[in-house]
Protein backbone atom coordinates (compact mmCIF):
# COMPACT_ATOMS: atom_id res chain seq x y z
CA UNK A 1 0.00 0.00 0.00
CA UNK A 2 2.99 2.35 0.90
CA UNK A 3 4.21 2.14 -2.88
CA UNK A 4 0.76 3.15 -4.12
CA UNK A 5 0.50 5.95 -2.43
CA UNK A 6 4.23 6.55 -3.08
CA UNK A 7 3.32 6.22 -7.08
CA UNK A 8 0.41 8.55 -7.25
CA UNK A 9 2.33 11.47 -5.50
CA UNK A 10 4.73 11.21 -8.01
CA UNK A 11 2.71 11.71 -10.65
CA UNK A 12 0.32 14.31 -9.54
CA UNK A 13 0.29 18.24 -10.53
CA UNK A 14 1.14 20.55 -8.20
CA UNK A 15 -1.12 23.02 -6.80
CA UNK A 16 0.39 25.69 -8.32
CA UNK A 17 0.90 24.32 -11.91
CA UNK A 18 -2.87 23.72 -11.80
CA UNK A 19 -3.88 27.70 -10.63
CA UNK A 20 -1.33 28.67 -13.22
CA UNK A 21 -3.27 26.43 -15.66
CA UNK A 22 -6.83 27.75 -14.53
CA UNK A 23 -5.00 31.75 -14.49
CA UNK A 24 -4.14 30.63 -17.77
CA UNK A 25 -7.46 29.58 -19.39
CA UNK A 26 -9.28 32.28 -17.75
CA UNK A 27 -7.01 34.80 -19.13
CA UNK A 28 -7.85 33.17 -23.05
CA UNK A 29 -11.76 33.49 -21.74
CA UNK A 30 -11.65 36.63 -20.88
CA UNK A 31 -10.45 37.73 -23.88
CA UNK A 32 -11.87 35.67 -26.73
CA UNK A 33 -15.61 35.43 -25.01
CA UNK A 34 -16.85 39.24 -25.68
CA UNK A 35 -15.46 39.34 -28.95
CA UNK A 36 -17.65 36.10 -29.86
CA UNK A 37 -20.64 37.86 -28.00
CA UNK A 38 -20.18 40.78 -30.39
CA UNK A 39 -20.02 38.84 -33.25
CA UNK A 40 -22.94 36.73 -32.90
CA UNK A 41 -25.06 40.21 -31.68
CA UNK A 42 -23.92 41.77 -34.89
CA UNK A 43 -24.78 38.41 -36.91
CA UNK A 44 -28.40 38.41 -35.36
CA UNK A 45 -29.06 42.30 -36.34
CA UNK A 46 -28.26 41.90 -39.81
CA UNK A 47 -30.34 38.94 -40.26
CA UNK A 48 -33.61 40.65 -38.44
CA UNK A 49 -33.01 43.69 -40.77
CA UNK A 50 -32.37 41.78 -43.74
CA UNK A 51 -35.88 39.85 -42.48
CA UNK A 52 -37.64 43.20 -42.02
CA UNK A 53 -36.59 44.39 -45.68
CA UNK A 54 -37.69 41.37 -46.70
CA UNK A 55 -41.33 41.94 -45.76
CA UNK A 56 -41.32 45.58 -46.20
CA UNK A 57 -40.26 44.83 -49.79
CA UNK A 58 -43.20 41.71 -50.23
CA UNK A 59 -45.61 44.31 -48.87
CA UNK A 60 -44.84 47.39 -51.35
CA UNK A 61 -44.89 44.25 -54.51
CA UNK A 62 -48.31 43.33 -53.16
CA UNK A 63 -49.74 47.22 -52.63
CA UNK A 64 -47.80 47.86 -56.25
CA UNK A 65 -50.08 44.93 -57.66
CA UNK A 66 -53.30 46.24 -55.69
CA UNK A 67 -52.87 49.93 -56.40
CA UNK A 68 -50.57 49.88 -59.06
CA UNK A 69 -46.73 51.73 -59.42
CA UNK A 70 -45.67 53.17 -56.51
CA UNK A 71 -45.29 56.15 -58.72
CA UNK A 72 -48.24 56.97 -58.53
CA UNK A 73 -48.54 57.24 -54.81
CA UNK A 74 -47.62 60.73 -54.49
CA UNK A 75 -44.65 61.23 -51.61
CA UNK A 76 -44.20 57.60 -50.79
CA UNK A 77 -42.37 57.22 -54.53
CA UNK A 78 -39.91 59.69 -53.59
CA UNK A 79 -39.16 58.34 -49.93
CA UNK A 80 -39.01 55.12 -51.81
CA UNK A 81 -36.69 56.02 -53.98
CA UNK A 82 -34.20 58.21 -52.08
CA UNK A 83 -33.57 55.34 -49.78
CA UNK A 84 -30.51 53.09 -50.16
CA UNK A 85 -30.86 49.82 -48.54
CA UNK A 86 -27.61 48.42 -50.14
CA UNK A 87 -25.66 48.53 -46.89
CA UNK A 88 -27.51 44.88 -46.12
CA UNK A 89 -25.77 42.87 -48.69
Amino acid sequence: MFNKLRYFKNNAFTLAEVLITLGIIGVVAAMTIPNLIQSNFEKRTVTILRETQSILSQAIRMAEEEYGDVSGWGCAYYILQNQNMNYLH
